[in-house]
């Protein structure tokens, strides 16, 4: 329920992604399928913040990104949406200052949520294409 309700606000203060790109194959768009999308976001956003009354236990509390994951030997780029809620620039922007990497860069896009979008996509069509050039 909680994760429905962060998607609405993250639509409400983003721009969507055009509705074409899910459009779903005949033989999927169906109440059973469309539910079982539903119950697989719901299952997932349960299964990283945990809830006590479910008795499941949060994945998030397990992993300390500011310890455990901050030497890359590899390029890292962060894309982040300024409207994402369940990622917040706050934390992403804390966690990629604190990362060493031979290159590093931070997209900070507005309009932008959790998920995908078309500047999303820009971004990271711009940095395939700088990867691909150097």
């Amino acid at each position: 329920m909680l994760y429905r309700v962060i998607k609405k606000y993250e639509k409400a203060n983003s721009t969507p992604a055009p509705q074409n790109w899910f459009a779903l194959a005949p033989e999927y768009n169906n109440e059973k399928d469309n539910k079982n999308r539903e119950d697989g976001d719901d299952y997932s956003f349960v299964n990283f913040v945990g809830d006590q009354k479910l008795g499941v236990q949060s994945m998030g509390v397990s992993i300390d990104m500011m310890k455990d994951n901050l030497n890359f030997k590899i390029p890292v780029y962060l894309i982040q949406g300024e409207e994402d809620i369940l990622t917040p620039k706050e934390m992403s922007k804390k966690y990629f200052d604190a990362l060493k990497a031979p290159k590093k860069e931070y997209f900070l896009l507005p309009k932008a949520a959790h998920g995908f979008n078309q500047s999303v996509v820009d971004t990271q069509y711009k940095i395939f294409r700088s990867i691909k050039t150097n």
